[in-house]
């Protein structure tokens, strides 16, 4: 979405002063309604003119890659709202082609290997209702144990919120750099939780920041296969294409527990965590160790992910053969417009192996 803020590249133009009715003329930019005029682009109800690329109903002009839908043309690869949610993040539109997949121009071949995100992609989460209050009180006792008194239950919870958010905001922001690095268990207890603690329990909740990052991944989400996974690991499994696990966590041993819990682990010739290998998506180098890992070159793999700043970015940038969007809870909310667009769409797990059924085989 286009920023409303006036165009600072043109040549700069002493202000006039301000008339009775508060209307900056001839060329001071706000009218009383809030118009931006003459070389200002927005309208009263919002438009950008002429330069400007905003219609009221949010259609990217002249370029025309915004319909009033939201669909991007002429590829017609995405249709999007391009509505802010109260956060700020921008919600794009689960609208997908009369298929329920969505292809590029360039034609999707059978892999030499399939790299999976873990969750969205492997499996659905929920958030576990009062899973703070859980947390709280166990990182209190841990406190209590150590001698450190001075904070109650009631402060570590709102602490552990905080963080929590504060590793959201940071996490959208990391999906700008080129090859972003994880944070670390000690970061996220140390500068996220306990920043403003006093000095003996931040120390103390750094000494356990491993246990306890892996203990608030337990009980903060509840995890279930996604429907059709199974099926497409016994499929590739048999079509000799070996899958992989590629996923941003800040635990990924609760990820493997999960994968050894449910069998999968034994479907999977890799996993990659990000807290494990001290990158996180979208560098590339997530992809590229597991597909070092795998001896395929990027080119003949496909990445299958669940989101667009994180996952289609990541495959872009590895020069992934087959970059396909797995649709899941909050795939279309995007913290800021992503160019790049998957090359094709599915559901589940059931759509992503007719996807591979349906794959030619390519040239060796």
């Amino acid at each position: 979405m286009t920023d409303p803020t006036p165009d600072t590249s043109h040549p700069h133009t002493p202000p006039r002063a301000q008339t009775p009715s508060g209307e900056l003329t001839p060329s001071g930019e706000l009218t009383p309604s809030g118009e931006l005029t003459p070389s200002g682009e927005l309208t009263p109800s919002g438009e950008l003119t002429p330069s400007g690329e905003l219609t009221p109903s949010g259609e990217l002009t002249p370029s025309g890659e915004l319909t009033p839908s939201g669909e991007l043309t002429p590829s017609g690869a995405l249709k999007s709202s391009g509505g802010l949610k109260s956060s700020g993040e921008l919600t794009l539109s689960r609208e997908l082609t009369p298929s329920g997949g969505l292809r590029s121009s360039r034609a999707l071949t059978r892999p030499d290997a399939i790299l999976l995100d873990f969750g969205g992609v492997l499996v659905e989460t929920r958030t576990r209702p009062g899973w703070t209050a859980v947390l709280a009180k166990e990182v209190h006792a841990l406190l209590a144990r150590g001698g450190c008194t001075a904070l109650d239950v009631a402060d570590v919870e709102a602490d552990i919120k905080a963080g929590a958010a504060g590793d959201k905001s940071w996490k959208n922001a990391m999906s700008r750099p080129f090859a972003p690095v994880e944070m670390t268990h000690v970061q996220f207890w140390r500068d996220y939780v306990a920043a403003d603690w006093p000095a003996a329990a931040r120390q103390l909740v750094v000494a356990h920041a491993t246990p306890l990052c892996k203990r608030m991944g337990e009980v903060r989400q509840e995890r279930t296969i996604r429907p059709g996974i199974p099926e497409l690991l016994d499929a590739a499994a048999e079509l000799g294409i070996p899958c992989a696990v590629v996923s941003n966590a800040l635990s990924g041993a609760v990820h493997r527990d999960f994968t050894a819990a449910t069998g999968l682990a034994g479907k999977l010739a890799v996993e990659v965590y990000s807290d494990e290998v001290g990158v996180r998506k979208p560098n590339p180098e997530m992809i590229w160790i597991a597909t070092r890992a795998l001896d395929v070159p990027p080119a003949r793999a496909w990445y299958v992910g669940d989101n667009f700043d994180r996952d289609v970015l990541c495959g872009h940038r590895a020069g992934i053969g087959g970059n396909v969007l797995m649709v899941a809870k909050g795939t279309y909310d995007v913290p800021f417009e992503i160019r790049h667009r998957p090359d094709a769409v599915v559901d589940d797990g059931h759509g992503l192996l007719a996807l591979l059924t349906d794959a030619p085989e390519g040239d060796r």
